[in-house]
């Protein structure tokens, strides 16, 4: 981290992105196994934080970003440890956000920006790269910033008169648009509560139905 400081100047952006598995039942995991797997997906990613923290704090602030995965949500009988570490980096991206961080929210980090002539175009950045499946047509990717994402999660909450007391029942896969538009987004823009299902299941979904 001092090295890229010193040879850039500065460091805005922390990327863990480093990720491994190893394929096999809980009870075949070896402690070489376990340790391969958390230290490349959990431990590098809690190293690097503490690292980059102190440079970005001297150049004014920064952004952390760690790449999650839905089996962090899920369990399922392979992967364990995978999973494990995944789910320990969505903790420790939380624990890091609101205690590492000055800035908590992209819009305070913008005016701050803006401040020091260090504009962020962050609402009209490309927030999503959705690919189409080509049903009635030839596949193609979609490029979604967050203007538009909301611009349709928005006015969907409005129609139902959805808040922060309401909870969202998504069974749609998160991959899809459907589930990534009101299974992630419309909560995040209500501030309130979803309950994710890999498996559809109407009856513990909508008992007496």
């Amino acid at each position: 981290m001092a090295e890229t400081a010193a040879s850039f100047g500065r460091l805005d952006i922390l990327v863990c992105n480093a990720g491994t598995s190893i394929r096999k039942m809980p009870e075949a995991f070896t402690d070489a196994d376990r340790h391969h797997v958390l230290d490349t997906n959990l431990t590098s990613a809690f190293v690097c934080s503490q690292a980059a923290y102190p440079v970005m704090k001297v150049g004014g602030g920064g952004k952390m970003i760690s790449t999650g995965s839905m089996v962090s949500l899920f369990g399922a009988p392979y992967a364990a440890a995978y999973r494990a570490s995944k789910g320990g980096l969505v903790q420790v991206t939380r624990a890091i956000a609101p205690n590492r961080v000055e800035e908590r929210s992209a819009w305070h980090y913008m005016k701050r920006s803006e401040a020091t002539g260090r504009v962020r175009r962050i609402r009209n950045d490309v927030a999503e790269l959705f690919y189409t499946s080509g049903t009635t047509g030839e596949p193609k990717g979609v490029m979604h910033t967050s203007n538009t994402l909301f611009a349709n999660v928005m006015p969907y909450c409005a129609r139902f008169g959805l808040n922060e007391s309401d909870t969202i029942v998504m069974s749609s896969p998160l991959a899809h648009q459907t589930g990534f538009l009101y299974g992630v987004m419309a909560p995040i823009y209500l501030g309130g509560k979803v309950v994710l299902q890999d498996i559809w299941t109407p009856t513990s979904s909508l008992p007496g139905a």
